[in-house]
């Protein structure tokens, strides 16, 4: 039988030693304030701030950048027919896609999807710019960064406030996310 740690029944020393005391005791530590969390105010205003920021920067990168890609086209080319001719029997025959139609299965639905909000950035746009194409950038930007705003407040109530707005902060300084967050891609 073996005695317990620290105690000894020989007279030969222990081969396993009682630590020593630390120079300080739990007493010593308490005069040491925890690191004070954010109030729920200021949570909601870094957050909003955050978020406001995040929104800035993928506009900036859709007005900064009016090109499209190949792959963009066909989508831009959907939501123009449906936002311009609407969605009836009679309207599909001025669509561009019934010359075109190899590209109809894998853009229309997104497209449907995507048209009354682009419909909404017209009505608004209407007056400021002729370009329905900044329309189309503008609604896919807002619906990619409500969907961030999603994964950042599920960041913020799984692993803390600090490291939501440390997350946030790493995807903005990622080009291409902030890029393509406003490209109406199919895969995006």
């Amino acid at each position: 039988m073996t005695a317990p740690y620290g105690s000894s029944t020989s007279p030969i020393s222990d081969p396993y030693p009682t630590p020593p005391t630390p120079a300080y005791s739990m007493h010593s530590l308490s005069s040491i304030r925890p690191r004070k969390e954010p109030t729920a105010t200021n949570s909601v205003i870094q957050s909003a701030l955050v978020h406001l920021l995040f929104w800035a920067v993928v506009i900036v990168y859709a007005v900064a950048c009016p090109f499209t890609k190949v792959e963009e086209s066909f989508n831009v080319q959907a939501i123009h027919d449906i936002v311009r001719f609407g969605i009836s029997r009679e309207a599909l025959s001025n669509y561009d896609h019934q010359v075109f139609p190899g590209v109809v299965p894998r853009t229309f639905i997104g497209a449907l999807l995507l048209s009354p909000f682009v419909r909404l950035y017209v009505v608004i746009l209407k007056s400021f710019v002729s370009n329905d194409i900044l329309a189309v950038r503008l609604a896919v930007a807002t619906v990619g960064c409500l969907a961030t705003s999603f994964f950042l407040s599920g960041v913020a109530k799984a692993l803390g406030q600090s490291t939501a707005i440390n997350a946030a902060f790493l995807l903005l300084t990622a080009f291409h996310y902030n890029y393509y967050l406003s490209r109406p891609l199919p895969n995006t």
